[in-house]
């Protein structure tokens, strides 16, 4: 009796590692298959990423590799919390007319067009506009959402058509870190914020960096509320354009 017993839980317990081990390679065969088949539809080098969202809200995103620590093909910290903040305030952003800059995989933008916006326009860099438009077709996306090559500093009437001035909430994340490149955002920011209504939204992590940048738009802009602090050490800043003329664009 008792060797029965034995025998028994060898049994229960060789079984229970037959399954832990056939869980283990299915799950691999999966990841496998789906490198695969990524790699026949993707051939840019993108991955699939299912980004979920609170209440079961969530994308379907492709990523990059990054090449640099400023890559826009990959989503950053402040990009996955202000879609998180979105994603439990849709009231914000609904029926909006939203304008991302920098929009990188276009996490933040797609999370507000998946969330009602009327009208969202993805820009960034040339190179990014093959995976933007992937992420907005692999999510249903195209009936409100579209990506738009923009670089910072450039003639936006010219670069790109008029919805672009007519945003109501313009949206960034993560694009505080270089300043080098800050009067060249903010031309880009004064000239997309045609109507002094238009609010910009900025989420940033601390990096010290950001304290130059408000320094620099403090003459074009002012802030709305002090920076809310959305996760740890991740804050958002909403500004608007002053009211008066007197500054001059550089």
């Amino acid at each position: 009796m008792v060797y029965a017993e034995l025998s028994k839980e060898r049994w229960f317990a060789h079984a229970t590692t037959n399954l832990r081990l056939l869980i283990f390679s299915f799950s691999i065969i999966i990841q496998f298959s789906t490198s695969v088949v990524s790699s026949f539809l993707y051939p840019s080098k993108f991955f699939v990423r299912n980004y979920r969202h609170t209440f079961n809200f969530h994308l379907d995103l492709l990523e990059g590799e990054a090449q640099s620590n400023d890559s826009g093909s990959l989503i950053w910290d402040a990009g996955n919390v202000l879609s998180e903040y979105l994603s439990c305030n849709a009231a914000q952003v609904s029926g909006k007319r939203i304008l991302e800059l920098g929009s990188g995989t276009g996490v933040v933008g797609l999370t507000a067009a998946s969330l009602g916006a009327a009208d969202v326009i993805l820009t960034d860099k040339p190179e990014l506009m093959q995976l933007l438009e992937q992420n907005i077709e692999a999510n249903d996306l195209t009936s409100n959402a579209r990506a738009t090559p923009l670089l910072w500093g450039e003639d936006v009437a010219t670069a790109c058509d008029d919805a672009v001035l007519k945003a109501d909430i313009v949206i960034g994340s993560d694009l505080l870190y270089a300043p080098e490149s800050f009067e060249l955002l903010l031309n880009t920011m004064l000239q997309v914020c045609e109507s002094h209504d238009t609010q910009v939204w900025l989420a940033y992590p601390i990096r010290f960096t950001e304290k130059v940048f408000f320094d620099q738009a403090r003459e074009y802009f002012y802030e709305l509320e002090p920076p809310y602090e959305m996760d740890s050490g991740v804050f958002l800043s909403r500004l608007q354009k002053r009211a008066d003329e007197s500054y001059q664009l550089h």
